[in-house]
């Protein structure tokens, strides 16, 4: 393994907040991997072995039935980590996660970086799991009691957040297990907040062209868990501020 810089380190928001004497000793516990779409990073009953540091990478904790059947949970990008059991003392989840959009992550060793509670990583790890839960029972709100195309709208701008402002590839399928809801009324959501001239979608791949018209077309979901984690963390989420090309 080698050590990654702190400078590169600091791309993850999480471990950007760490005082620099703490950065710096964790950056020498990490390394730099590639993450591809759909690629599977934890499966249920899987011990934790890996901490995983998204930095570019998008990943999805998703929550299966006996049928295979799915729904994300829960969002995990720049601002937070993957692994949050091990920090919280069990071994492994009950819930598969998986690469939502392919990227950089900085991982290490889960003995190494969760065998102390006591250190400011920990610390800042616990406060984003309080987020995360938040996140989560928001979401499973918003999935039983929200119009389809309200939690589109949610979804989208919760992944525009954590991503460099290039479009997004997203399948209907994948969109779909996103929302726990069906292809169809998933593509439907997705082309009437095309037609409105929010979003563009082609060819798999999704661009926001009209964020303010976006969260006017969210439910109040997106802003709690985007409140939730600037108060609790102490730094907001970046949403994307670079020119919009046509995906076409």
């Amino acid at each position: 393994m080698s050590p990654v810089a702190t400078s590169v380190a600091a791309g993850n928001a999480l471990l950007a907040s760490l005082p620099a004497a703490e950065l710096e000793r964790v950056s020498r516990m990490l390394d730099e991997r590639e993450l591809t779409l759909a690629q599977t990073i934890a499966t249920p009953g899987q011990p934790f072995d890996e901490i995983l540091f998204p930095v570019t990478a998008v990943c999805s904790v998703i929550v299966e039935t006996q049928d295979r059947r799915g729904v994300e949970a829960g969002t995990i990008g720049y601002e937070g980590v993957v692994g949050l059991p091990r920090f919280l003392g069990a071994p492994s989840s009950p819930r598969r996660t998986v690469c939502q959009i392919g990227g950089s992550t900085l991982f290490g060793a889960a003995s190494d970086l969760a065998a102390h509670p006591d250190t400011p990583l920990a610390d800042a790890v616990r406060r984003y799991a309080s987020t995360f839960l938040t996140q989560a029972a928001q979401t499973a709100a918003c999935n039983r009691l929200h119009p389809l195309e309200q939690r589109a709208a949610r979804w989208l701008l919760m992944t525009d957040d954590r991503t460099a402002g290039a479009a997004f590839h997203l399948t209907h399928e994948f969109f779909a297990i996103m929302l726990g809801a069906h292809r169809p009324s998933v593509s439907l959501a997705a082309q009437l907040l095309q037609r409105r001239g929010l979003i563009e979608y082609a060819r798999g791949n999704v661009r926001i062209l009209d964020r303010r018209g976006l969260e006017a077309a969210s439910c109040e979901c997106y802003g709690v868990i985007r409140d939730d984690y600037a108060a609790t963390m102490g730094m907001a989420l970046k949403a994307r501020r670079e020119p919009v090309d046509s995906i076409q």
